[in-house]
């Protein structure tokens, strides 16, 4: 996947929403989609007067387009969570059923061969 470094340019910021849809971030990590995440973030569509930032209308095609970007992104990377928890969670599942099957067998393996055998208990009263 190509990696990007925030520089506040436009053409960062045109390539950075394209990319947003690509098909390198269905394949992409967790890790890889936060750090893209992060630079499509400084790119929130803005106007800069006197160092203050005021967000574009959201009437605007451009915040528009970017909110959709951001929440494609913000969608994959919760698919990428949600599939390694579940993925987590079977291997859990799986190593109680191993630890369960083994302590069934030791059980069963216990009383098989450390029974003692009783006297039968007679029933006569002295």
């Amino acid at each position: 996947m190509k990696t990007f470094i925030y520089n506040n340019t436009v053409e960062q910021q045109n390539e950075v929403l394209c990319h947003a849809y690509s098909l390198d971030l269905l394949n992409a990590g967790t890790n890889e989609l936060e750090t893209f995440y992060k630079v499509l973030v400084q790119h929130y569509p803005h106007f800069d007067t006197d160092g203050q930032k005021s967000p574009h209308d959201h009437s605007w095609p451009a915040t528009q387009q970017w909110h959709a970007a951001r929440s494609h992104v913000a969608k994959l990377i919760e698919d990428r969570k949600t599939k390694s928890r579940v993925w987590w969670t079977f291997g859990v599942a799986a190593a109680t059923l191993i630890v369960l099957v083994l302590t069934l067998a030791e059980t069963m393996w216990s009383r098989q061969y450390t029974s003692v055998p009783q006297a039968p208990i007679s029933t006569k009263a002295k």
